[in-house]
């Protein structure tokens, strides 16, 4: 094993060659170390730039890189820190400390003990561990990112799954795959082509694609929101939600406009504008939209209120409250009370209809006590 300490000019280490640090500052080289296979340095490294022809380096204690690391067909191991202008690694890096750069690549695995931080942006081929917080300016994971909590400006683009610990402030987060975060999660934009699962709230300034599965244990706020399968919320908060199959909100819905081809379940359901519901619709504190529309063979239970309500065939209802309601052939409802009703063929009302202006009603609708004109109708449960 080789002993030095400061070296003027450049610094070579041959395949399968060790080095011993000098004294506790390390081995200080004024340019360049050249690596030519496997090495190893037992200490602290610091020079201009380092290059690593294949094999793997390793650095027990720090790594300290005026310049650019330069292993694109090797590996690169740090006991404890790394700090470095740029770095390219075409094999594994794994830093036992904390990593500081403007800018890496690597072709594998990058793996961080603590903190890591890039001024411009990190590219990881293989997969990234982060245990601490990750700050950088545009991310790029070919397979599976791991974060302890992180703030990244720019594009996180992710090919399979994203892990966060903790929080997570981001601008435009892609992921083909998976999507889990921690307690709290702030962004523009979020897409993801399978399952996304928060533990906390999730706040979007812009727009929520997903083509699975999402579930936020918490709030959920976006301007627009778009899922091909299930999300499941505690509450949730957007100007437009599209939901292709089942919607679960544990307490409120307030948006502008909704859209839900399968199950709904939420506590109380505030539309500002236009809903469009089908399959079953299930709320505690009921539904108010300023025009909805259940589709054929809805099942609705609670109430509703609305502006002007359109009820599709074969659909059943409870109680009703609207200036204009429409209900389509066959349709089942309890009480209905409107300003302007009309009934088609084979509506049964089980209970009473009361209305204020005008009541179409075909004659073979069937009601339960005949339709009564009022000067004023009870007023709704749902304010």
């Amino acid at each position: 094993m080789r002993t030095v300490g400061r070296v003027e000019g450049d610094l070579s280490i041959s395949a399968g060659e060790s080095l011993r640090a000098e004294g506790a500052e390390g081995i200080q080289v004024s340019g360049a170390v050249l690596c030519e296979g496997d090495g190893r340095v037992e200490g602290n490294l610091t020079c201009a730039s380092l290059r690593a022809r294949k094999g793997t380096l390793e650095v027990t204690g720090t790594l300290r890189c005026s310049g650019e690391v330069d292993a694109q067909r090797g590996g690169l191991r740090t006991g404890q820190d790394l700090i470095c202008r740029t770095f390219e690694i075409g094999r594994d890096a794994r830093v036992g400390g904390s990593l500081k750069a403007e800018r890496g690549e690597t072709g594998a695995l990058l793996q961080v003990a603590r903190d890591a931080s890039f001024t411009q942006g990190l590219e990881v081929g293989g997969a990234l561990e982060v245990q601490g917080r990750l700050e950088a300016t545009g991310l790029e994971v070919g397979g599976r990112a791991t974060l302890g909590n992180g703030r990244i400006l720019g594009t996180i683009e992710v090919g399979g799954e994203i892990s966060v610990l903790g929080e997570l402030d981001f601008e435009q987060l892609e992921v083909g795959g998976r999507i889990s975060l921690g307690t709290l999660s702030r962004g523009v934009d979020l897409e993801v082509g399978g399952v996304l699962k928060t533990q906390g709230d999730l706040t979007l300034k812009g727009r929520l694609e997903a083509g699975g599965k999402v579930r936020v244990r918490g709030g959920l706020h976006a301007d627009t929101i778009e899922v091909g399968g299930v999300l499941e919320v505690r509450e949730l908060h957007a100007q437009q939600a599209e939901i292709g199959g089942v919607f679960t909100a544990e307490e409120g819905v307030s948006v502008d406009r909704l859209e839900v081809g399968g199950r709904l379940r939420a506590g109380r359901i505030d539309v500002t504008d236009r809903a469009e519901l089908g399959g079953q619709v299930e709320t505690r504190g009921g539904l108010k939209a300023r025009y909805l529309i259940l589709s054929r063979d809805t099942r609705a239970v609670g109430t509703i209120v609305a502006e002007r309500l359109e009820v599709g065939p074969h659909a059943r209802i409870e109680d009703a409250w609207a200036q204009e309601a429409r209900l389509d052939h066959d349709v089942r409802v309890r009480n209905l009370y409107a300003d302007r009703v009309e009934l088609a063929r084979d509506v049964w009302c089980e209970g009473e209809v009361l209305y204020v202006t005008e009541a179409r009603i075909d004659p073979a609708a069937r009601c339960a006590s005949p339709p009564r004109k009022v000067t004023q109708l009870p007023p709704a449960p749902v304010a």
